[in-house]
């Protein structure tokens, strides 16, 4: 039999730092910890890889019994962390009838007012409240300034109080296939795959290193997973090798127009002619999960020097450190801007560059900007 610590509450109430602190707690004991998403899952998987931690996701069939959630237990742990998103809704509360007992994260802020925040955030389903709460609940402070009386994280991430959390046994019963195959993928995808593919390598958010790789045709699986960030798309390349000051690349280009047959559904803007020396951009922090790419005009003068440069995207003709498509760094990771020359068309809308950027410039914490 294997424990089930279920962490259930509202989002940014401090689930994954819990699950996460409480994962790194049960390995230095030298037990095998698995962490379980019922929704954001996949989102959540570069995280979680970075981490060092298996992670798996729940779907709701699971919900039916105690029998099905077991069939989608892995077997080989000791430890299972079942972050559950929004327990007090319907399909919340059919996972939250497997269990007697549940741990509760709520933020330091509305510990004191909990059910009043609850309510506010779903005035509907308070039905659910009494439901729940009439099982052995444990409340998880978290985002406290000090250690408390009982279980809590710290604004420092330190867990507290670990053995006063609440668990459940059940049987674990599901096996995962191997394969041997050889395997890469980039951004977030199930974390089931790791397993599938014990041999696959992880490029992160790092979209251009994966696709260096997956030109080279030397792989048997090809896993791209999504970016952190919804907005990321890649019709932008084909306006910027489009709008290179050297139009080599223009009938490459001009036949990738509306090419869904092709498998190129997205328009690639062929019309009309702009001599302006625009460049590929590279963004990555992994400390935020976060990768993406805008385009960059070069202005003129010393390419080394930031305000050389102009970025944009979509609406955003100006991009900006600490705009959403350009973060900040954090105290222990510089965001990383890296300005690739564009040497040819690799397919429909994706671009080939330099191995080698042009020039990379680190962002930190502050939005100071220095050459990399």
């Amino acid at each position: 039999m294997s424990e089930v610590y279920v962490l259930a509450s509202l989002s940014n109430q401090g689930k994954t730092t819990t699950a996460i602190a409480l994962e790194k707690h049960f390995k230095n004991e030298g037990l095998k910890v698995a962490c379980i998403q019922r929704i954001k899952g996949q989102y959540d998987v570069g995280l979680y890889l970075r981490e060092g931690i298996y992670q798996y996701n729940m779907p709701l069939e699971a919900a039916k019994s105690r029998d099905a959630f077991e069939k989608w237990l892995p077997k080989g742990y000791d430890i299972f962390i079942f972050e559950l998103w929004h327990p007090y809704t319907p399909t919340g509360a059919a996972f939250t009838d497997l269990f007697e007992r549940i741990n509760v994260p709520m933020s330091y802020q509305f510990s004191d007012s909990w059910k009043t925040y609850v309510e506010s955030c779903h005035p509907d389903f308070m039905f659910f409240w009494d439901h729940i709460h009439q099982k052995e609940v444990t409340k998880i402070i978290t985002k406290t300034p000090t250690c408390l009386d009982g279980p809590c994280v710290d604004e420092q991430y330190q867990l507290h109080m670990p053995e006063n959390f609440v668990f459940d046994t059940f049987e674990p019963k599901m096996t995962l296939p191997k394969s041997n195959k050889t395997a890469i993928a980039a951004g977030a995808f199930p974390g089931e795959y790791w397993d599938i593919y014990p041999s696959m390598t992880w490029y992160g958010y790092d979209y251009h290193k994966f696709m260096k790789r997956v030109k080279k045709e030397d792989c048997d699986v090809v896993i791209i997973g999504e970016c952190s960030n919804r907005h990321l798309k890649l019709n932008y390349h084909s306006r910027t090798a489009r709008t290179r000051k050297c139009l080599d690349h223009l009938q490459d280009l001009a036949g990738c127009y509306w090419m869904e047959k092709d498998g190129c559904p997205e328009h690639c803007y062929i019309e009309g002619t702009f001599d302006l020396d625009f460049y590929m951009v590279s963004l990555i922090n992994n400390s935020q999960g976060f990768g993406h790419a805008v385009c960059a005009e070069f202005l003129g003068g010393n390419s080394d020097e930031f305000s050389s440069w102009k970025f944009y995207q979509f609406d955003n003709l100006d991009i900006r450190p600490g705009d959403w498509q350009m973060p900040r760094g954090t105290e222990t990771e510089a965001t990383k801007v890296k300005i690739y020359e564009i040497t040819g068309i690799f397919n429909c809308g994706l671009p080939d560059h330099d191995i080698v950027p042009l020039v990379t410039f680190l962002i930190d914490a502050k939005g100071n900007v220095t050459k990399g």
